[in-house]
């Protein structure tokens, strides 16, 4: 009996939803669809295989796969039933992860079914099937890296909440609803916390923080932050910079006095930058379009900028970064008699640390009085919305 003919006795082929996550087996990442082939096309193959006796070259044929997914593959007796359990299985797996790459069996058993003999027609018809299946796999490729991102942040959710929260066992959310529901609570803020939707991210950050009066009488104190970093694209578009100061205490936007604010690639000056400034109640955003440079260059800016404010009604200097930030230095340096400053990590601890290990044994360090200065750097990386917290007070008082 033919290969068509048996097919034809069996129950027919699998069917699986578009996308379906298939469960690791042997260390294999499979990605399993609905298939390559209609059925018609399922069949021809078939009748090729028949003619070229592929049904007795089983080992020859899957000599490219990975042990691993060998290993997955369905066992049968007769070995014209075998091939065509192969096929059906190589025809809805999408793809398989080898060495960080996508691997399409299916396609991969086909090309090595065109050395195997017989006349120049069989050998077209498989180009053509190989054709086939090639352009199913560009077409649902970005459906697929959807998918298995979808299953990477679930796996990193769930890691996430088990080392931030260890003693919530599998166990304890399957079987204890208020466990479950806290469970899901952390994923939620992990999630929110962690999703990262910029298309920048900043690298080799240098800042210098300098505090000083900015008049005679010791009422407005001045800030500069002097800071030089790199802006590394994921993607060759323009870059949108917003930079937001928040006001606090008694203030409101117009009680802060912008003294410089100069932005400048490293090679020149930005031309043709556009810069919009609003101020929304308590919120002042400046917004910097940066121009397109070659793809993949990063952009290093270099920034100067200097306000002041009425001391009293605000005695804080606070930064954040939306953005990941890859390596960071910062100086702080008290150039205002009768200032003491005081450094605090925002939205987490030991975030930046005494570049001089000597230092971060030594009490206090966090501490900057007038005519001293400190340098910190950071052990990792900095998350957004992290950073931290100069507060500014008068005679000593923290």
């Amino acid at each position: 009996m033919d290969l068509v003919a048996i097919y034809s006795t069996m129950a027919g082929r699998s069917s699986k939803e578009r996308f379906s996550a298939v469960p690791e087996t042997n260390g294999v990442h499979e990605m399993a669809f609905e298939r390559y082939l209609t059925d018609e096309e399922f069949r021809w193959l078939l009748e090729i295989c028949e003619i070229l006796h592929l049904a007795d070259y089983r080992d020859e044929l899957s000599r490219l796969f990975p042990h691993s997914f060998k290993l997955i593959m369905p066992l049968r007796f007769v070995p014209k039933a075998q091939l065509i359990a192969d096929l059906d299985k190589l025809d809805t797996t999408f793809s398989i992860d080898r060495n960080g790459s996508p691997f399409v069996p299916l396609k991969a058993w086909l090309e090595e079914a065109c050395s195997f003999g017989g006349g120049r027609d069989e050998e077209r018809e498989l180009k053509q099937l190989i054709s086939k299946v090639e352009a199913v796999f560009q077409a649902h490729l970005p459906e697929k890296q959807l998918q298995h991102a979808e299953r990477l942040s679930a796996i990193a959710r769930e890691t996430m909440r088990i080392i931030y929260m260890p003693f919530v066992t599998k166990h304890l959310v399957e079987n204890n609803s208020d466990v479950r529901s806290l469970a899901q609570a952390i994923d939620r803020a992990l999630d929110r916390q962690f999703r990262y939707n910029q298309k920048v991210y900043v690298r080799n950050l240098q800042r210098t923080i300098t505090v000083e009066w900015a008049d005679e009488l010791c009422k407005q104190i001045s800030v500069r932050v002097e800071s030089r970093f790199e802006f590394v694209p994921f993607t060759h578009e323009p870059i949108v910079w917003k930079t937001q100061r928040f006001s606090s205490g008694e203030l409101s936007s117009s009680d802060y006095t912008t003294y410089n604010d100069d932005i400048e690639l490293e090679a020149g000056a930005i031309e043709h930058i556009e810069e919009v400034v609003s101020a929304d109640g308590q919120v002042t955003t400046t917004t910097h379009t940066l121009p397109l440079l070659d793809p993949g260059s990063p952009y290093v800016i270099v920034s100067d900028r200097k306000s002041g404010w009425k001391l009293d009604s605000d005695p804080t200097y606070e930064q954040t970064s939306p953005y990941v930030v890859d390596g960071t230095v910062l100086k702080i340096r008290n150039l205002a008699e009768g200032i003491r400053l005081v450094y605090h990590d925002v939205a987490g601890t030991g975030l930046l640390l005494p570049e001089l290990n000597e230092q971060r044994c030594t009490p206090n360090w966090d501490v900057i009085s007038f005519g001293a200065e400190i340098a910190l750097k950071s052990e990792y990386l900095l998350l957004p919305g992290q950073g931290y917290m100069v507060v500014i007070s008068r005679n000593g008082e923290a």
